[in-house]
């Protein structure tokens, strides 16, 4: 088994993806590891955004919050060693009295990674639906 590369030493292009129901959208991103810190910028459907948040090196916890100008996404996932992966989340109340809401599945790799992760997706596809 190979050691697992920090994450923190990944600063630099990402991509990646996000499902809100039937939708998968991409995103570009540009992602700053600063010892427990992260930072950047990108850019999906949405529009441009920001991220901050942070990482946990002893358990690959990362957690962000992407934020466009008007509406903010809380990511939390889990470094393996080759990309990002978890569930994001939002929600905007909207008075008088109205919560809105959704939640789905997202994962965000180095962007030097695209052929081995595109390749690792399709044998995970081919294992659950064949």
């Amino acid at each position: 088994m190979s050691e697992m590369r920090d994450l923190r030493s990944l600063s630099g292009p990402w991509t990646g993806f996000f499902v809100q129901g039937r939708v998968r959208g991409t995103m570009a991103v540009h992602l700053q590891f600063d010892d427990t810190r992260i930072s950047g910028h990108g850019a999906d459907r949405d529009g441009s955004f920001s991220f901050s948040g942070t990482y946990h090196p002893r358990t690959n916890l990362v957690e962000m919050t992407k934020r466009y100008p008007e509406l903010n996404v809380h990511y939390r996932g889990t470094w393996d060693g080759q990309m990002i992966a978890g569930t994001w989340r939002f929600a905007v109340f909207i008075p008088p009295n109205t919560l809105l809401g959704d939640t789905g599945d997202f994962e965000l790799w180095p962007q030097t990674e695209e052929p081995g992760v595109e390749t690792l997706m399709e044998t995970r596809e081919e294992v659950t639906t064949g």
